[in-house]
């Protein structure tokens, strides 16, 4: 009997899901979410294999619209898409989290190839400017730059430089290593990635587009500085503080957007599937899943109340609590506000150091239950 045919390819992961599948965005983010529920244990066995080789299709050979087939041998090659910047992170991060999924299931070989491409975002970081940036085809950054310039010929998705100056969630000690490369810290700095930061905080909202979008004027109304809250490409900097060595100023700057950029006036800006709500409830609680695929949530600020607990059928609570004995810092020379700060948080009665780096916590020992205490 002549063998069986093969199994027909997945079907194509929706770029966005609003709820239904659309063909909008760009990258095939769809790769994060699966990857993430891989690693994170949140899928069926069966659905375990479907699911990632539906994400290895989108890594390979792409298929489906929008997905990455164009130009996918030349990123795999050179490491960036010529004139887009954004696609070009995104598909950097897919690989990150398909990586992880992949490392999860002991498919080593797949793993490190992935792992050497997510290194290639260093291709897009111009020293010189300290931005990402777009590349034509030979490889030379576009010319001219404009730090301000929403879109533009580098394709900066729904923002602009700023927004996009540390995509790279997944590697923020190489964000730091490159900062320190391309400008090392001053006398007093902790880093260079935390004098950038503080910058995106304090400097002049300022765009550079006509016409402009809804996008760009809900930053400069709605926001600070140049953190664009009001959408998604902005919601992991604040987190990107603990990488720099300064996580007590992104303590800050968390509570800061927990006070004033939500209200009863609604939301900054887009709440696209849940994602504005879904960052105030994590940040609410002390966490934050930064990287995702990696398998951890990184802890982040204080709780917004002194003790919360979730609670969950048939399981251990999870308890996040705080000392009433945190200290009180102004959140910048400008705004006198003042914020808790801590140095320090312990898990299930581990001590972790918040003030040099960053500290993480498992998805699966959170979801088993426990303390976590911020000292």
């Amino acid at each position: 009997r002549p063998p069986p045919p093969p199994p027909p390819p997945p079907p194509p992961l929706p770029q966005w899901p609003s709820p239904g599948p659309r063909s909008e965005m760009v990258g095939t983010m769809g790769d994060v979410t699966l990857s993430e529920a891989i690693v994170n244990g949140q899928l069926e066995p069966a659905d375990v294999e479907v699911a990632y080789h539906a994400v290895l299709q989108n890594a390979y050979k792409g298929g489906g619209l929008d997905s990455r087939a164009a130009d996918l041998e030349k990123y795999i090659r050179d490491g960036y898409l010529p004139f887009r910047v954004a696609e070009t992170l995104n598909a950097i991060m897919a690989d990150y989290s398909i990586s992880e999924a992949a490392r999860y299931l002991g498919e080593h070989a797949v793993a490190e190839e992935l792992t050497i491409r997510t290194q290639r975002w260093r291709e897009s970081f111009d020293k010189e400017t300290m931005f990402f940036r777009g590349r034509d085809n030979s490889g030379a950054f576009l010319k001219p730059f404009d730090q301000y310039m929403w879109v533009g010929p580098s394709k900066y998705t729904e923002g602009g430089p700023w927004q996009y100056r540390f995509y790279v969630p997944f590697d923020g000690p190489g964000l730091r290593e490159m900062y320190e490369a391309a400008r090392p810290a001053g006398h007093g700095e902790p880093s260079r990635l935390c004098t950038v930061l503080h910058d995106a905080m304090t400097s002049v909202p300022a765009f550079h587009l006509d016409p402009a979008f809804h996008e760009a004027a809900e930053m400069v109304i709605n926001c600070f500085g140049q953190y664009a809250h009001n959408n998604q490409p902005s919601h992991h900097i604040l987190y990107m503080f603990a990488h720099g060595g300064c996580g007590a100023a992104g303590q800050k700057y968390i509570q800061h957007t927990l006070a004033t950029l939500y209200g009863e006036f609604g939301y900054s800006g887009d709440e696209d599937n849940g994602e504005m709500s879904s960052w105030y409830v994590l940040s609410a609680l002390g966490l934050y899943a930064l990287a995702p695929g990696s398998g951890e949530y990184q802890i982040g600020a204080p709780p917004l109340f002194p003790r919360m607990v979730v609670r969950r059928q048939g399981g251990k609570d999870l308890i996040v609590e705080r000392s009433a004995e945190l200290r009180s810092e102004q959140l910048n020379a400008a705004l006198g506000t003042e914020y808790l700060v801590a140095d320090r948080a312990l898990w299930n009665g581990e001590e972790l150091d918040l003030r040099v780096s960053a500290a993480n916590v498992q998805y699966r020992q959170l979801l088993a239950g426990g303390t976590l205490s911020f000292a």
